[in-house]
């Protein structure tokens, strides 16, 4: 076996260290669980976004005092939540979908949502803070943050996504897998496939 010069080597461990930056780069940003009074499974993604289960009244009022400034919700519209929400200073946003059947205009409407709001804190819920929730975590992942759908499932399945979930939501490891030819090709993500289109929704703000 040939063996490699000085300088080869050196090449070659420049390449190494230059993929495991990368590769830092798109996965560094993993999500940081932090205990919050009345809200369960709930984790940081971003500075701006959050995740987690189903608030108690306790917990949408810590929420409000963390500064969120918009609740998405994505199971099915109640009063009472949409009420509490809005006394308490934030907006309430209903994105409803059952987990066998995650329909890409939702995803689009989510993701159009934080473009269009990139300095308000929102935070995104489901029951449990894993299955849908952790579905659209993964988009927004994948979509502006360029993790490939195996990173994006990583975290998903670290996050609760566990292997009952399959049988609970059998289209949605499916689907999680094919969103990225899905946001390229698909007409409902033409919008957000616009070169300038961060810059076009942080104008309309």
């Amino acid at each position: 076996m040939a063996m490699l010069s000085g300088k080869g080597q050196f090449w070659v461990c420049l390449v190494v260290v230059s993929l495991a930056l990368q590769a830092t780069a798109v996965c560094g940003d993993t999500a940081r669980k932090l205990n919050v009074p009345g809200v369960p499974r709930f984790m940081q993604i971003t500075p701006h976004l959050y995740r987690g289960g189903q608030p108690t009244e306790e917990g949408f009022r810590s929420l409000a005092r963390m500064g969120i400034g918009i609740v998405i919700d994505v199971r099915f519209s109640r009063k009472r939540e949409r009420d509490l929400v809005t006394r308490l200073g934030m907006q309430y946003v209903p994105m409803h979908w059952f987990c066998p059947f995650p329909k890409d205009k939702v995803f689009e409407r989510f993701l159009l949502l934080l473009r269009r709001n990139p300095t308000t804190k929102v935070f995104i819920h489901c029951r449990l803070g894993d299955d849908r929730t952790g579905m659209m975590i993964a988009a927004y992942r994948m979509a502006e943050q360029g993790w490939t759908a195996q990173q994006a499932w990583q975290e998903m399945k670290a996050s609760g996504f566990a292997p009952w979930h399959h049988l609970a939501c059998p289209g949605l490891a499916h689907y999680e897998k094919e969103f990225p030819e899905r946001y390229r090709t698909k007409k409902a993500f033409q919008e957000l496939r616009l070169p300038d289109s961060k810059k076009e929704a942080s104008a309309d703000q």
